[in-house]
């Protein structure tokens, strides 16, 4: 079960950088605000990946930091995209995406699941 951890954040981070680095035309908008498509994209990313690692706000913190920064890099690589172009307010959308979906998990983890009697950090250790 571990290695299956590291094959869903290896697609989440191919999905999100190749939606992110795709030319102009060849996007496609789902009708959403730009800000929202962000916001989503990393929100969902970071639950997932806060469910899959879960374990300690340490860990947590660890993969946040990461997909902020990959977030950062992403926007800044769009330079280079045809038709595209940076913009700090999305980087920022995105970063309140990651920190909001592990934030939502880690209630999630908390409240909903650590209701068992089960430490919170515990949770899914059969896992690991």
């Amino acid at each position: 079960m571990k290695f299956l951890k590291y094959i869903f954040l290896l697609i989440s981070v191919l999905v999100i950088a190749v939606l992110s680095l795709l030319p102009a035309q060849d996007m496609y908008r789902t009708g959403a605000s730009k800000g929202g498509e962000h916001f989503v994209a990393y929100f969902g990313a970071a639950l997932l990946m806060g469910f899959a690692f879960r374990g300690g706000w340490r860990r947590g913190l660890l993969i946040a930091v990461f997909f902020v920064a990959l977030a950062g890099l992403l926007e800044c690589l769009q330079e280079f995209s045809p038709g595209r172009t940076p913009h700090f307010s999305d980087f920022l959308v995105s970063a309140a995406g990651v920190v909001s979906g592990f934030s939502a998990m880690g209630l999630l983890t908390r409240y909903v699941w650590g209701a068992s009697g089960q430490r919170s950090d515990e949770l899914g250790s059969e896992y690991y």
